[in-house]
């Protein structure tokens, strides 16, 4: 990869094609697992940190304030190291530096998973297979283009991801989405597992900053999407965020003169459809 001037811009294509492949990869779990046993803290620990070694590829905000950022932790490709290696260090560091802030009232026993019977997929599941195989999205809105998918904008989304890969519990999940009024009819024509997958399932950070492409430059619906993209990830948006999106979202439904309801399908809808490409 030729890493020219243009190359190097914060958001530059090449920046998003490496953020990729980092994120296809497991280097920063397998530091954070080394360092976190418990299952509980690494999996709190890798939702943090995943979502800022992106940020700071691509040199663009997905979770943060680039105000807060140390420019000197910003990846530079013109200095020709190795980018697993500074992924590593990265996360070394930044694990160290912020435990006790991110892991206060948020570590889960890894008893919680177990069942009455011993079984724990947290330590017995180790090797096991993706919870959507047998289940693949590809491919999905090809057979079923009439699909309105709502997904939460925070809430109990990644409650409701984390039974389905550690339960598989699809049909339980599918009714607590129904009474959080988190669901569409049109779902009902798939299995509960892939149509639950679509409502709450996370998108790589890298994947999910692609919805803004989706819409014509400049619009409204391109402003919503900038806004929207970062709260389906793994990372947690700030409130400030959230409020910038929810007004965004009450502007536009008056606008078009439909519910605000209509506006988050349909970004919903698009997600779900970045998702199973």
């Amino acid at each position: 990869m030729h890493w020219d001037a243009d190359a190097c811009a914060w958001g530059s294509q090449q920046r998003m094609q490496v953020a990729a492949l980092v994120e296809a990869t497991s280097l920063v779990e397998g530091e954070i697992r080394r360092l976190f046993p418990d299952p509980g803290q690494a999996e709190r620990m890798i939702e943090y940190i995943k979502p800022r070694i992106t940020e700071k590829i691509v040199g663009r905000e997905i979770v943060s304030h680039s105000a807060n950022w140390n420019k000197h932790n910003l990846w530079d490709p013109t200095l020709n190291t190795s980018v697993c290696g500074w992924v590593r260090r990265l996360t070394v560091a930044m694990a160290k530096a912020n435990p006790r802030r991110i892991l206060h009232g948020h570590t889960l026993p890894a008893s919680t998973w177990e069942s009455e019977d011993g079984y724990n997929p947290v330590f017995d599941d180790a090797n096991s297979e993706n919870v959507l195989i047998g289940h693949p999205l590809s491919g999905i809105f090809d057979e079923h283009p009439g699909l309105r998918v709502p997904r939460p904008v925070g809430g109990p989304g990644p409650k409701w991801w984390r039974r389905l890969q550690h339960k598989g519990d699809a049909g339980v999940v599918r009714d607590s989405m129904r009474a959080a009024g988190m669901w569409d009819t049109s779902l009902d024509v798939l299995d509960p597992l892939p149509a639950c997958a679509l409502v709450c399932a996370p998108l790589p950070s890298v994947r999910a900053s692609l919805l803004p492409r989706l819409y014509e430059p400049g619009s409204v619906w391109e402003q919503l999407a900038i806004e929207y993209w970062p709260t389906q990830t793994t990372g947690r948006p700030g409130a400030q965020r959230l409020r910038q999106l929810r007004q965004l979202v009450e502007h536009t439904a008056q606008t078009d003169q439909v519910f605000e309801w209509d506006v988050w399908v349909r970004l919903g809808t698009m997600t779900a459809r970045l998702l199973a490409d």
